[in-house]
């Protein structure tokens, strides 16, 4: 999101921390509001894996996946967690 913000490709986006302090810092961004601004008491998180990694562990993967859901809807009392952009499988070319 930073290099479409630098290079003027974007307008805005919602971006999390440390990154949108350094795309403040560094000039091509100015903080609107922050997340706890627009959604309080939520909490914002990525879970990432390397492609080597969920490629050559993929069972483990999953299950770990499925655990951090879980723990995420324990810790918010049951309440709906919302998973964007969780996409199923890998598509190439």
């Amino acid at each position: 999101m930073n290099v479409a913000l630098g290079n003027g490709s974007i307008d805005g986006t919602t971006i999390i921390e440390p990154i949108a302090s350094r795309a403040v810092g560094e000039g091509y961004a100015a903080r609107w509001r922050s997340w706890a601004d627009v959604h309080p008491n939520d909490t914002m998180s990525t879970m990432m894996y390397s492609q080597a990694f969920a490629e050559s562990n993929t069972e483990a993967a999953r299950r770990w996946a499925k655990a951090y859901i879980r723990g995420l809807r324990d810790y918010h009392g049951g309440a709906f967690v919302q998973c964007l952009g969780y996409p199923s499988h890998r598509q190439s070319g």
